[in-house]
């Protein structure tokens, strides 16, 4: 494996913050409904209100922490996830 696959790599610490977040999805509207550190320790999207598409969004991040897929393929699902819940 070369150096740049080591660097694609997601770490231990990364992927668990993140999914210490994932039992606090917050429901938003606008991006100031979430106020300093609510950040550190919730999941959220601007204008995400529906719980269903909030839960897939979270999916998607996680997969491209965990996976370390690349921030194309998250775009791509980002746009698959936003279209199916309208």
């Amino acid at each position: 494996m070369g150096v740049e696959a080591v660097f694609k790599l997601p770490f231990d610490e990364q992927v668990a913050f993140f999914r210490g977040k994932l039992g606090n999805l917050i429901p938003t509207e606008k991006w100031t409904d979430v106020w300093k550190s609510a950040h550190d320790t919730g999941f959220m999207v601007a204008g995400a209100a529906k719980a269903d598409l909030l839960a897939d969004l979270a999916r998607a991040v996680d997969g491209a922490i965990s996976e370390g897929t690349g921030i194309e393929v998250f775009r791509k699902q980002f746009d698959e996830i936003v279209e199916k819940h309208g």
